[in-house]
Formats: C-alpha cells, sequence, structure tokens
C-alpha cells in the first residue's frame, strides 16, 4: 500500500520518512505524533443511474484500481514530512469503483504534530492492470463498448491547501475521493469512431492503443480527484 511530491481506507506503516530544504529528520523521539485515518472512497459506490435519460451517456460495466505504492506528504512551507504508507507490504491494494470495495482494512499511521498549510497524496499505480469497463451509448442509440487500462507505475498527486491543525489528542480523518465518471465526461461519438478497436470490436484506450486520448483520461483523473480532510482546531486553553 503507497502516493508522493497535487474523482472515500486505513494502512499500517512501517516506515516514517521526513525531508525538507534542509534535510530535516522526524526520527526524533520528543516529537509529538498525530494520528492518520486515511479512507480511498469511489463516488460511483451506491450511485443511482441517473443517467438513463440523457440523450448520450457512458454507462459502467466494472472497474478497479490496484496501487502499488501511497505517499503522504504535509508542509508548513518551511519543513516536508512523508510517510510512505505501503513500505513494507507485498499486497498490492485495490478498490472496486463501483462498490467502493476493497482488498483491505488499512490502519492508521503517524505523522508529526503541528499546523501545516497544504497535504498532498501520491498514488502509484500497480503492476496488476487497473482497468475500466463500460459502454458510451449516443444520443442516437449507437453503443461503443470500451476498456480503459492505466499503466503500471503511473503517478496520481492529488493535493489541498489550507490551515490544517494536526493534534495528538484527536486523529486525523482523511479521504480520497475518486470519480469515474469525470474520467470518460469528455467522450463523444465524434471521438470513438476515430480510434482503433481490438478484435472483439472493443475501443481499448491503453499506453499501447489510442494512448493520446488515455493522456486526456488520466489528467481528468487527476484533477477530478479529491483529497478531503476534516480540519481540527485546538481546544481553547482554560
Amino acid at each position: 500500500m503507497k502516493v508522493r511530491n497535487l474523482f472515500m481506507i486505513t494502512f499500517v506503516v512501517l516506515g516514517l520518512a521526513a525531508c525538507s530544504e534542509d534535510e530535516t529528520s522526524i526520527d526524533d523521539p520528543i516529537q509529538e505524533q498525530a494520528i492518520v485515518d486515511l479512507d480511498i472512497k469511489s463516488s460511483l459506490a451506491g450511485e443511482v443511474n441517473q443517467q438513463a435519460s440523457q440523450r448520450s451517456r457512458f454507462d459502467f460495466r466494472s472497474g478497479s484500481i490496484t496501487i502499488q505504492d501511497l505517499i503522504f506528504r504535509i508542509s508548513n512551507g518551511d519543513d516536508t514530512y512523508e510517510v510512505d504508507v505501503l513500505q513494507g507490504t507485498d499486497d498490492l491494494f485495490s478498490i472496486d469503483l463501483l462498490t467502493g470495495v476493497s482488498s483491505d482494512v488499512l490502519d492508521h499511521f503517524s505523522i508529526p504534530t503541528g499546523e501545516f498549510e497544504q497535504i498532498e497524496v501520491e498514488l502509484i499505480m500497480g503492476e496488476e492492470e487497473s482497468v475500466v469497463t463500460g459502454v458510451f451509448i449516443d444520443a442516437s442509440g449507437e453503443e461503443y463498448p470500451i476498456e480503459v487500462i492505466l499503466p503500471e507505475g503511473e503517478p496520481v498527486v492529488l493535493n489541498t491547501t489550507g490551515d490544517f491543525i494536526f493534534l495528538e489528542s484527536r486523529p486525523v480523518e482523511a479521504e480520497i475521493v475518486l470519480n469515474p465518471r469525470s474520467w470518460v465526461s469528455r467522450l463523444t461519438s465524434g471521438i470513438l469512431d476515430r480510434l482503433d478497436k481490438n478484435e472483439d470490436g472493443v475501443i481499448v484506450i491503453s499506453d499501447t492503443m489510442n494512448s493520446d486520448l488515455l493522456h486526456l483520461i488520466l489528467e481528468h483523473l487527476q484533477q477530478s480527484s479529491e483529497v478531503e480532510v476534516k480540519r481540527e482546531a485546538p481546544k481553547p486553553s482554560v
């Protein structure tokens, strides 16, 4: 399980690394630690198909994402700390985009306490294929079967900025929200008519087939995915 230096899961962390412009180490036993509970969700999970009445739409048939590395970074402007959340694990983390069911339950991990202004998560696609399949139905009812294969090692960097206060006394609740419908939102029959198909008549979008469109999908994957953090304020002093 692993994200690095940016469309709702808990990880066991075996390694905690920190870096800054001054190569500041966080291996200081005096440094207070806050606990992060991280969850990964899909916006498709539990979704009622509200697109059936639209003139053109993409109907998802299956979808899964595998992640081989996830890096969690926080920055206060001067120092940056990062946690390699999946370090030391042999199994890939995967999530079913349609059901939201993941392959594992992730335990919380620790980060330094303090006030931070940016959180960044980097997801690295796993060696097992991340595949989304579905059918694009145009305004005339013509169907285009589609398979999207995300390349191994592809980094997806997500970030959020704000005023974040991490306290030792209470866990930080964080979510990564994947929005698959946004990934295919720019597909049209005009685009699909120009794409190559495999021997089964399926339009495969991958790094070896129709790769130009894959780059567009990856761009929307990154832009539409979100990191959401519940902000905690310190208790007023008595």
